[in-house]
């Protein structure tokens, strides 16, 4: 959906997209490098287009991907709540990654019967904090 979303017309929404999209949303190989191509042509202030970017892409991989992802219906009055939502999720899921990587260390750590270190203890809080301030992220977007 997020990728759809890039092709919007509503320039809130390209915003949002280009300052919080950043490359690291997407573990999927083929949807990353199709989510590196969009973001390349809206930080170079170009609205993404489909034509462009499907001529550009040499996997199929990502032809089917993008392919797929302009077929889905787009109602532009719903739009940014869409992106904002995508985004969220995807932050999120990001950030719970990071969180259960440094929990699992943790464990195997006291497992070892090494003590962890405070630095771990307080990143894993860093990001929590980082999970609660999602929504005041995208707060200011809803008011544009």
């Amino acid at each position: 959906m997020l990728v759809r979303l890039a092709f919007s017309e509503n320039e809130v929404v390209l915003n949002l997209i280009a300052d919080q999209g950043t490359l690291d949303l997407f573990a999927h190989d083929g949807l990353a490098e199709l989510w590196k191509r969009i973001l390349n042509m809206l930080n170079d202030g170009t609205v993404p287009d489909s034509t462009a970017l499907m001529l550009g892409l040499e996997g199929d991989t990502e032809r089917e991907l993008l392919s797929k992802a302009l077929m889905e219906p787009s109602n532009d009055d719903e739009a940014l709540p869409l992106a904002i939502d995508c985004l969220k999720v995807l932050h999120g899921e990001r950030v719970r990654n990071q969180i259960d990587q440094l929990r699992s260390e943790l464990r195997l750590l006291e497992k070892a019967g090494t003590q962890p270190p405070d630095e771990a203890l307080v990143k894993i809080a860093e990001l929590r904090q980082e999970l609660v301030g999602l929504d005041q992220l995208f707060e200011g977007y809803l008011t544009t």
